[in-house]
């Protein structure tokens, strides 16, 4: 886009370090507002606020924001901060010229849904690994895919800087009253690990879910 006085600026993608080293630390003072949790912020606004299946090209607004599922466990105070910080992330961005990946997905699903995109569809998705993708992102391949879309992945193997995923707020939420609706089936059968692997495994997961219960599908042993 044109800067001032004509001059060329080159817009650039912002992920979570970028947010950490040039928003949050040189701001932390100010911007905490009793909240100090940057990991936690940066997911609440990129998965939540940006990234929900409604969030829609601007976002949540605050009171969508507070009537959503509360999956990490935080106060009504907690959330008015993240979103106060939300906005002044929003504004700060746009004086730099930058944008973040929801603000793609966003942009092309409003595009879609306003018959406005003249872009390719796909005919099938397969799509693994699908708990380090928001529930935008997914809703955005769905939506530019003509039949019929299988996603496979583990919500207790979430490595993505911001996002919060769990199946069965994904069916809820991205699929609610599509045709398209998935059926979740649960792998229980491992073909690959020694047993005591897997018993390993499993009583890390039993932590997960009985500290975090929000936050992961409960699956099968």
């Amino acid at each position: 886009r044109k800067g001032r006085k004509g001059t060329s600026m080159v817009c650039f993608e912002i992920d979570y370090d970028y947010f950490y080293n040039h928003f949050w630390q040189p701001n932390a003072g100010r911007l905490v507002l009793g909240f100090s949790n940057c990991h936690l912020a940066w997911t609440e606004i990129f998965s939540v606020i940006k990234g929900s299946a409604n969030s829609g090209i601007s976002g949540l607004n605050k009171k969508e924001y507070l009537e959503t599922v509360n999956t990490n466990g935080l106060s009504t105070t907690d959330q008015g901060a993240i979103f106060r910080i939300y906005r002044l992330y929003q504004k700060w961005k746009t004086a730099l010229g930058g944008y973040d990946l929801m603000d793609i997905v966003n942009y092309l699903i409003f595009h879609i849904e306003s018959g406005r995109y003249e872009g390719p569809t796909l005919h099938y998705v397969m799509v693994d690994e699908v708990q380090d993708l928001t529930y935008a992102t997914i809703k955005l391949l769905a939506l530019v895919t003509r039949f019929n879309c299988f996603f496979s992945g583990d919500t207790a193997q979430c490595i993505t800087k911001g996002v919060s995923f769990r199946f069965s707020d994904m069916i809820d939420t991205v699929f609610r009253g599509s045709d398209k609706k998935p059926t979740l089936k649960q792998l229980t059968t491992n073909f690959r690990s020694h047993n005591n692997i897997l018993q390993v495994a499993h009583s890390v997961v039993e932590v997960i879910e009985d500290m975090f219960p929000n936050s992961i599908d409960r699956l099968e042993k």
